[in-house]
């Protein structure tokens, strides 16, 4: 006979005394647990910069967008000739001018119906 014995032993019993179980289970809890964490980080990475190319490239229309939006604003405010728009204060008077003086017709109607 040899000095090595077989690997496989043919008593009919089990023998789990060379497995650590509780080890293994923990080692396995731990690395599923940094491996979450690696990927959530990697993610979080990757979207931070990729929102800070977006940021990057769309800053240009921003401030483009930003500055026809003053333009217009402007424009209402005080008026252009060549584009036919009145200031807009001008036009709030016209039409306050407007209601306040229709209405002071349907009130007059409306007591001159009642006295009859």
């Amino acid at each position: 006979m040899s000095k090595h014995s077989s690997a496989v032993v043919h008593d009919g019993q089990p023998h789990y005394e060379d497995i650590n179980t509780p080890l293994i289970l923990m080692l396995t809890l731990i690395t599923a647990v940094v491996t979450y964490a690696i990927i959530a980080a990697v993610q979080g990475l990757y979207f931070q910069l990729k929102n800070a190319q977006l940021a990057r490239n769309n800053s240009g229309a921003v401030t483009m967008s930003s500055q026809y939006i003053a333009g217009e604003k402007s424009l209402l405010a005080a008026g252009s000739e060549e584009r036919k728009i009145t200031p807009i204060s001008d036009s709030m008077t016209k039409i306050v001018s407007q209601f306040s003086s229709s209405e002071e017709a349907s009130v007059s109607t409306d007591q001159v119906e009642v006295a009859q």
